[in-house]
């Protein structure tokens, strides 16, 4: 049931997408076409025959205005993968013609010689030739900018003969070139990993790193990536010094159990640890969500060690803060992403030098457990260990470890499709996960989707807002805990000569095996809404406002079941008080705001000074509802009754 309520939010949100923004593709069809790749290899060839080749591998249809550009001739290219948008403006600069395209059709015409001077014309792109949009082009001696479109293109018009451009782009490295007037700078920028490093994020601004005086680590995607894809909170352990993660060994390699991790030490020595604040695209979060985060959408992790963190997010944050980034719209053609990862996992039992069946039997004996001070006792001893060596002179020999383990096979699928031009950027996603623990029957199910959209005005007023829909479900082992497996003695058989699971088994111990056949289950179902808005209003070039406003719901659901037929309720409880159906439910419902307003002025030309005020109000509901019940059986009747 809540895995049909979960799809029919998902399919709410899809459509709704689909009709807010399925009107948005339409309009850049042509320019998808355009931004197509090609391989030419051609020397002195005509216009005409440049036109018919392009057409030929990308099925757009060509359009001639005026015969004479059919016949201009000097087209030499010898390209691979090129887009034919930076072709076409190649050859606008090297002939007098023009080129427009609507629909599916690229139309050429002539044009004046004058209409080539006093411009420079160009694409950005990155190094697998994809255009950039949004890239800043500032020219020398020139006030302001120059903004690439959702093509990469740019035009910067001039009268001098020759200027200096440079060009940025978040992320990569920047470029400085000389360009002469009326000819064409196509700019390729690679990407800058130390870039990330020179700033500092902290949830409320982005900082210098030279003038934020706090100890901080930070860590990108591909540092994350290198070091595995299981979950982001063990990832972030290779790269941060003084960081532990603390695993609960008892649980092993349970899929739903959430390492506890140490920025700043524990509080006791047997205590809990000193859980640190999460924050992701500032707002605060739970471990579960950033265990839950797929590492592909994330950008870079910042984790803040010292008091630093409290002087931003109060006492709560004394054990440190880690700040998650995900990654920023970039917009462009209409784009569909997909990234998928399968894992095996595999019991290791190479640890565990455990006594056989005879070693354990002699051990038992020399201990004096077969030895008793009364006769009749020590015939009934006697008789036990008769019975116990007969089993292992018969080939008993139980390998207890192995019973509850498997080999796991994990996966995970992620979806996503995102475009836009140099003011509206938007992405969608859905995400798919499992991760199957080495215990049988434990697992963890990941289903999610998300939908970001932002609308910038570049100086002026920029926008986002990003909705996160997630369910999750917890299914604990009918096995139990794997250390109680390794308690059991390898001279009991588990089954009967009849070939059925003995209920108990030799010093009043219970049967593993028979007890997990028996239905009792524990699982817990998590529904969690996250939306986040994000507003930057400026006021001048000196003043800047930024909002943030955070809305989670969530809502968790845990229900345990107890067979009453489980020898430990047979061997503590009267038959009228055996067994167990307990059912809790949580909704927790908490709101984020925050508020900044800063002054950015420079004086004498060299000194800074910079002013920022915040405003932080966080706000949390919390509604428990537990319905417990004792389920009570009798060879005659079952019946369920409210048990507070």
């Amino acid at each position: 049931m809540q895995k049909i309520k979960f799809l029919q939010r998902i399919s709410c949100v899809l459509i709704l997408n689909l009709l807010c923004f399925g009107p948005l593709s339409l309009p850049i069809s042509a320019q998808e076409l355009s931004g197509a790749k090609v391989t030419l290899s051609m020397r002195d060839a005509s216009v005409e025959d440049f036109a018919n080749e392009v057409a030929k591998q990308t099925g757009l249809s060509i359009k001639f205005t005026d015969k004479d550009v059919k016949a201009f001739k000097g087209i030499t290219l010898d390209v691979r993968d090129q887009s034919v948008s930076s072709l076409l403006l190649n050859l606008s600069n090297q002939f007098p013609l023009s080129y427009n395209i609507e629909g599916n059709t690229i139309t050429f015409a002539k044009k004046d010689v004058t209409q080539r001077k006093g411009s420079i014309r160009g694409q950005v792109t990155d190094v697998n030739g994809d255009p950039l949009v949004g890239a800043i082009i500032r020219v020398d001696g020139i006030n302001g900018g120059f903004v690439t479109d959702i093509n990469g293109e740019y035009e910067v018009k001039t009268d001098k003969k020759e200027v200096h451009l440079t060009v940025a782009y978040i992320g990569y490295k920047s470029v400085n070139k000389n360009v002469k007037n009326g000819a064409t700078a196509n700019i390729t920028l690679h990407e800058d990993s130390k870039e990330m490093q020179e700033v500092v994020v902290t949830g409320y601004q982005t900082k210098n790193k030279n003038s934020f005086t706090g100890a901080q680590v930070a860590v990108t995607r591909d540092q994350l990536m290198n070091v595995g894809t299981k979950n982001v909170l063990k990832s972030i352990a290779s790269f941060v010094p003084g960081i532990v993660i603390s695993d609960d060994n008892l649980k092993g390699a349970d899929p739903n159990s959430v390492a506890e991790i140490n920025i700043r030490g524990r509080a006791t020595f047997d205590g809990q640890a000193n859980t640190p604040v999460f924050v992701v695209d500032g707002a605060q979060v739970t471990a579960e969500y950033v265990y839950d985060m797929d590492m592909n959408d994330i950008e870079t992790v910042t984790v803040l060690k010292d008091a630093s963190a409290s002087a931003l997010y109060g006492a709560k944050a004394s054990a440190g803060v880690i700040v998650i980034t995900t990654k920023t719209l970039k917009g462009g053609k209409l784009k569909l992403n997909y990234s998928g990862t399968v894992r095996l996992s595999t019991p290791d039992l190479h640890d565990y030098n455990l006594l056989n069946a005879s070693e354990k039997l002699e051990y038992e004996r020399l201990a004096g457990l077969f030895t008793d001070t009364s006769p009749s006792r020590q015939y009934t001893l006697d008789q036990d260990y008769a019975r116990i060596f007969n089993n292992i002179q018969s080939g008993v020999e139980t390998d207890w470890l192995s019973k509850p383990l498997r080999n796991a096979f994990s996966q995970s699928h992620s979806l996503s499709v995102d475009g836009g031009d140099e003011r509206a950027k938007y992405n969608l996603g859905v995400r798919y996960g499992k991760d199957a623990g080495v215990m049988k029957g434990s697992d963890r199910s990941r289903l999610s989707t998300n939908f970001r959209l932002s609308y910038n005005v570049s100086g002026k007023f920029f926008v986002s807002n990003s909705s996160t829909i997630s369910s999750v479900t917890n299914n604990e082992s009918p096995y139990g805990d794997f250390s109680d497996w390794a308690k059991m003695n390898p001279y009991e058989n588990p089954y009967d000569s009849d070939g059925k699971l003995r209920v108990s088994l030799y010093h009043d111990l219970a049967n593993p095996l028979y007890d997990a056949s028996l239905g009792s289950y524990t699982n817990t179902n998590a529904f969690d809404f996250l939306n986040t808005t994000s507003i930057q209003l400026w006021f001048g070039e000196k003043v800047r406002l930024d909002g943030d406003f955070t809305i989670n719901r969530n809502k968790q659901n845990r229900r345990s079941f107890t067979s009453p037929l489980a020898y430990s309720e047979i061997r503590s409880k009267s038959a009228d008080q055996r067994g167990s159906l307990s059912d809790n439910t949580v909704n927790t419902t908490t709101l984020q705001g925050k508020l900044m307003l800063s002054y950015n002025n420079y004086f004498f030309k060299k000194l800074l000074l910079s002013a920022k005020h915040s405003v932080l109000h966080p706000n949390s509901l919390t509604h428990c509802s537990l319905d417990d019940f004792m389920l009570v059986t009798s060879p005659l009747f079952v019946f369920c009754y409210p048990w507070r």
